[in-house]
């Protein structure tokens, strides 16, 4: 049996969805659905330490629900779900050590790089 090609990509709703969100995530994203299994998911967990009121919160969750819809997702197509809506999300993330990353210089900010990581169920970025 051939492995699945697999896309997953999560937007965080800290504000109203914009021109740079769509050229830069949604167009792609939605691109891929033609050749992968696409899951995409509104990231509120990440956005927790940057919206901390709730209905701030509920807003941006729909403007950029909304936003996905108005570009064309298909949720007949792709999978689209809220990161919240899975109980088991947080669950892993307490289940695994986490490490964090330190600045070589004091008062600067880490710069990340792009990585690849093994995938071990075929899961990758069509771009990798």
């Amino acid at each position: 049996m051939a492995a699945t090609k697999t896309y997953l990509t999560g937007v965080k709703p800290t504000g109203e969805p914009h021109l740079g969100n769509y050229l830069g995530a949604i167009k792609p994203a939605l691109e891929a659905a033609r050749e992968y299994d696409a899951f995409y998911f509104i990231a509120d967990y990440h956005a927790l330490t940057t919206v901390r009121d709730p209905e701030a919160m509920r807003h941006n969750i729909r403007s950029v629900a909304a936003t996905w819809l108005a570009c064309g997702l298909d949720p007949a197509r792709v999978t689209f779900y809220r990161q919240s809506d899975i109980p088991e999300i947080p669950q892993q993330g307490r289940a695994r050590p986490q490490r964090r990353r330190r600045s070589h210089r004091p008062g600067r900010r880490h710069q990340h790089g792009a990585v690849q990581l093994p995938h071990p169920h075929g899961c990758r970025h069509p771009h990798h």
